[in-house]
């Protein structure tokens, strides 16, 4: 170590030239927050190495059973795991070393507490990948909230990461915690292919050909976020199970109706993890993003983001930088290809709007909660009642321990998606820009039944016509001579890949689908008024399915009164629509753009609003 910059509750360490390991800058991990300055610089191994009693804390099993693998002292715990081993382990161990899951940290700590209760006191519970904690607040939320919880048990807590998140969007938990960066003289130079089309999975289609052709070298590593982009590309190219390795989440516990990613793959293709051996072609989802140890001389990275499937628009801060340091051992490490469309907003709504009106509808809310809170506990109970009973918006709003809770995390998470999507993928040249601010470089055939077809391509455009009455003759069993697969395996192959064929057939019946002309929107808001939401919520779902987005979506007064009319009339509800109806339901601005050479009165939605 060479040097050390001291600012307000942070230190920066700056290693010597020759340190190429955290273990080389500090002897064990410090309090509070942990930048180190890069992956794959051993911050974990570093706790599994030392002396101290350390449970790491890490999102997904497969970086669980890749360390592991490597290190037999550590024992893994995840779902599956048994009490029984976790205590045989802490007794017949002198250094404790755990690896948990975040879901299971609470297990361990209450296994430690009634068992080994003396270790607690000067145990390090090492939170790994801290950047996750935020990136997956909203759809991990029960199993993140315990975590910070439990971490707040330990006098030695540190929360670690190569890709600190921008200090706007840092968890409220974290944002108070000393923060110790580490900062590093022999940083390795990565150098970003851009690859922008019209269609990223067409590309990867091309490489793959190519690299089983032989006429491109090296083993091909596709980083997705999303299964089913990968599933769908092997099973058009109809790559040999043998040449292709997908390592995804094994996700065997979906809830009713969700397929599992093992059913997105087929029979042919089995859930494979980082420890077994590389092939020809490997895709990876979020599950091998970050901490696993990747390693193939011969592979070549690729990052693939879809403009039309948000969750796939990687975050350069945090993601990207992970990804790019995943194989540890390549000879192409130096460089990395982003494959991707851009979004191509055309934007109203600039990042600064959104965000003073997402703090203005904070402020709002949060003068809600202070004003309910204040409330004795009985008039409490009935004000929140009937909050609920109107549409609490439970996204942001919960009601725990009786009383009313905000989260402003989740009002942070807005900002950033808003800001990934409408101004970092805008463009090629917005992109480069935040590479750079990163420290990065920039280099059908014929079919009997469409059952048939769908078979071939779950992604194939069949209209929902035929394919439902196909649905409702297999259901109805009227003789149908199939020439392959029985009338199970049809039906179920509808209810898998096209969930609103079955829906309406059961909750409509088939003169009812009939009567609304097989169109989709008007089965959907036909279905949406079924549901015991109430009239807030189904006027909002029946604007998202007439394309209506949370935030950045303008249209003319005229057709927004239209809809509103629509809806009402489909809803019961006796009222003359206005287009400024919609501030009801939306923070909104007027807007005058001029469509078809005309000056023409829209309005702009800017965020939704919070519902009581």
């Amino acid at each position: 170590m060479t040097g050390i910059e001291h600012k307000t509750n942070e230190v920066t360490l700056q290693s010597s030239k020759d340190a190429k390991f955290l273990d080389a800058v500090i002897e064990k991990h410090p309090y509070g927050l942990l930048d180190k300055g890069k992956p794959n610089c051993g911050g974990t191994d570093l706790a599994i190495k030392n002396r101290y009693p350390t449970i790491i804390a890490v999102p997904y099993r497969n970086l669980v059973r890749n360390k592991v693998a490597q290190h037999k002292h550590v024992l893994g715990v995840y779902g599956g795991i048994a009490d029984a081993e976790i205590i045989s382990y802490l007794f017949s161990h002198d250094t404790i070393k755990i690896m948990v899951t975040y879901d299971s940290v609470g297990r361990v700590v209450r296994l430690l507490g009634l068992y080994r209760n003396d270790l607690l006191k000067d145990m390090l519970l090492l939170i790994d990948e801290e950047h996750v904690l935020f990136n997956h607040y909203a759809f991990r939320n029960p199993a993140i909230k315990g975590l910070l919880k439990i971490s707040r048990q330990f006098k030695w807590v540190c929360f670690m990461t190569a890709t600190p998140i921008d200090r706007e969007f840092m968890l409220d938990e974290l944002k108070d915690l000393p923060i110790t960066r580490i900062k590093w003289q022999d940083m390795q130079k990565v150098k970003v292919i851009q690859n922008c089309t019209n269609n990223p999975n067409r590309v990867v289609g091309k490489l793959i050909t190519e690299a089983l052709e032989g006429r491109l070298l090296g083993n091909l590593h596709f980083f997705y976020n999303s299964v089913d982009s990968p599933a769908s590309i092997a099973r058009q190219l109809e790559l040999p199970p043998q040449q292709v390795r997908f390592i995804c989440a094994d996700d065997s516990k979906q809830g009713r109706g969700k397929k599992t990613n093992q059913m997105k793959l087929g029979r042919d293709y089995l859930i494979e993890d980082t420890t077994t051996p590389v092939k020809k072609i490997n895709f990876y989802t979020a599950t091998a993003f970050e901490g696993c140890d990747i390693y193939d001389e011969n592979g070549r990275t690729y990052v693939v983001s879809d403009k039309y499937k948000s969750h796939t628009l990687v975050d350069i801060s945090t993601l990207f930088i992970q990804i790019a340091g995943r194989i540890r051992n390549s000879r192409y490490s130096g460089e990395i290809t982003h494959i991707f469309n851009e979004t191509r907003y055309t934007t109203t709504v600039t990042y600064d709007e959104f965000k003073e009106c997402t703090e203005k509808e904070w402020l709002r809310s949060e003068l809600l909660v202070q004003e309910v809170n204040a409330m004795s506990g009985e008039t409490r109970k009935t004000v929140v009642k009937g909050l609920m009973k109107a549409g609490l918006d439970i996204k942001y709003l919960s009601y725990e321990n009786d009383l009313l809770q905000l989260d402003r995390n989740l009002f942070k998470l807005d900002m950033r998606n808003f800001k990934i999507t409408h101004e970092i993928y805008l463009t090629c040249d917005s992109l480069q820009k935040e590479y750079k601010s990163r420290g990065l470089s920039i280099g059908e055939s014929e079919t009997i039944y469409f059952t048939d077809k769908l078979a071939a391509n779950p992604k194939a455009r069949i209209p929902f016509r035929d394919l439902f009455t196909e649905y409702v003759g297999l259901r109805n069993e009227q003789g149908m001579i199939f020439c392959l697969g029985n009338r199970t395996d049809r039906c179920a192959l509808i209810e898998q890949e096209k969930p609103l064929v079955r829906e309406a057939y059961e909750k409509l019946g088939a003169d009812r689908v009939k009567e609304l002309g097989y169109n989709t929107t008007n089965i959907k808001r036909e279905l949406t008024k079924l549901t015991d939401a109430s009239n807030n919520e189904k006027i909002l779902e029946m604007l998202y399915q007439l394309g209506y987005t949370d935030s950045d979506f303008t249209k003319t007064c005229a057709g927004i009164k239209a809809d509103l009319q629509e809806i009402y009339e489909c809803l019961g509800i006796k009222k003359k629509a206005q287009a400024t109806d919609l501030k009801q339901w939306f923070e909104v601005k007027r807007t005058s753009p001029k469509i078809e050479g005309k000056t023409t009165d829209c309005i702009t939605i800017i965020r939704r609003k919070i519902i009581y």
